[in-house]
């Protein structure tokens, strides 16, 4: 069922432990749970003002008895678990728990298919399609011994907190007997309004995988902090230079390795871009 966001939703209970609320009405001046319907899901609170006990977590509603279940508890004053509440009048309310509406981690995916391949020591384009499912991927294949390079750009959202990235390489590779590592690597360079775009790449992170099953698809562990080349600023286009660094010494796969896409990820300093 739908997770339901309602305005002025507050009842009162007297139930105790930390089994299923049974919702006692409606405050004056508010609404019931019955705004969240039946079987739907909501973000709740629960607090005791005399002992100082509160919960805030995931639950449903049901019509029918008129109970809160506390299937999930995202934060409480019993160390994040289910309060066990005492006897006497609680207040229970629909709201928006902080840890799932503030600021975090952000994911930009860029599909192979959607790179620039270099004019220079450029990867080959090349689609994969299996042979029972006919699943198809559009790939770039990045050569064994020579590195090269395919690149992207994106304007960064406003709440992007200008700090360093991280990314995730989902790749495939087709048949070899053995050697499977690879290690691609990521550089970026901010640009900003009015500025000449021929300018140093920030330092190159490297991040190493092992693959072993041919065509079966493999998500790299995810890289350490890339630093974006020449200070960037709120809303810049940041150019980013992706490759397999084929002459590291922890890269000894003999074969192509098939590049389907980019992960990249990033901190937000505020929950939109208002």
């Amino acid at each position: 069922m739908p997770q339901v966001v309602a305005d002025r939703v507050l009842e009162t209970t007297t139930t105790t432990g930390t089994g299923t609320i049974t919702l006692g009405g409606a405050v004056t001046g508010y609404q019931s749970f019955a705004a969240i319907g039946n079987a739907n899901t909501c973000m709740y609170a629960i607090e005791d003002r005399n002992t100082g006990a509160w919960e805030v977590g995931i639950g449903t509603y049901t019509s029918s008895g008129t109970t809160l279940s506390r299937t999930t508890i995202l934060a409480s004053s019993n160390a994040g678990s289910a309060v066990s509440f005492a006897a006497g009048t609680k207040y229970v309310f629909a709201t928006l728990a902080a840890s799932k509406i503030a600021p975090g981690k952000e994911t930009i995916w860029v599909p192979a298919g959607a790179m620039t391949r270099a004019t220079t020591n450029g990867p080959a384009s090349a689609q994969v399609e299996t042979t029972t499912n006919r699943q198809n991927f559009s790939v770039l294949d990045f050569d064994p011994s020579t590195i090269q390079y395919a690149h992207f750009n994106a304007r960064m959202p406003k709440s992007w907190d200008l700090g360093t990235l991280t990314f995730v390489a989902v790749w495939l590779h087709p048949s070899t007997a053995t050697n499977f590592g690879v290690v691609w690597a990521l550089q970026a360079l901010a640009l900003s309004d009015n500025e000449a775009p021929d300018a140093a790449w920030g330092t190159a992170v490297t991040q190493v995988d092992t693959g072993g099953t041919t065509n079966n698809i493999y998500h790299s562990p995810e890289s350490a902090a890339v630093t974006v080349g020449s200070s960037p600023a709120a809303q810049d286009l940041v150019a980013f230079r992706f490759y397999r660094d084929a002459t590291n010494g922890s890269d000894t796969m003999a074969v192509n390795a098939r590049l389907v896409g980019v992960a990249v990820f990033m901190t937000v300093a505020s929950a939109n871009d208002a």
